[in-house]
C-alpha cells in the first residue's frame, strides 16, 4: 500500500490529536520522574547514613584523620546538594572542630587548610 504525503499527515494529526497518545506520553514522563525521585531519595539516604556513621565515630573517638575529614566533608557537601534536610549539620559542625591526626597509613592530608592543625 502506498501512502501519499496527505495520508501520512492525516495519520500523524490523528495520532497527535488523540487522547490516548497524550495519556501515554504523560504516563512515560511520570514513570521516568518517579524513577528519578527514587534514585535521588536512595542517594540521599546513603549519603545521610555515611555522614552520620563517620561523624559519630570520629566524635566518639575524639579526633579525625585528614583522610576521614576530607572524605566526610565531600559526602556532607553532596548530602546538602541533594537536598539533605540539615539533620546532620550539628553533627558535622562538631566533627569539623575535632583535632585532625595523620592516620596509621601515613596519610599526609590532602587539604592544605588542615596543615596547621594539631597532629
Amino acid at each position: 500500500m502506498y501512502f501519499t504525503p496527505e495520508m501520512v499527515a492525516g495519520i500523524i494529526i490523528a495520532i497527535i490529536g488523540s487522547q490516548g497518545f497524550w495519556a501515554f506520553i504523560l504516563y512515560k514522563v511520570q514513570k521516568h520522574d518517579h524513577k528519578k525521585d527514587i534514585t535521588t531519595r536512595t542517594n540521599l539516604a546513603i549519603l545521610h547514613d555515611l555522614v552520620y556513621k563517620y561523624t559519630r565515630k570520629a566524635i566518639a573517638r575524639g579526633y579525625t584523620t585528614f583522610y576521614e575529614f576530607d572524605n566526610t566533608t565531600t559526602l556532607y557537601e553532596l548530602y546538602k546538594e541533594y537536598g539533605g534536610n540539615g539533620t546532620g549539620a550539628e553533627l558535622y559542625a562538631e566533627f569539623c572542630k575535632l583535632p585532625k591526626h595523620y592516620d596509621w597509613m601515613g596519610d599526609k592530608g590532602n587539604d592544605k587548610r588542615n596543615e596547621n592543625e594539631n597532629h
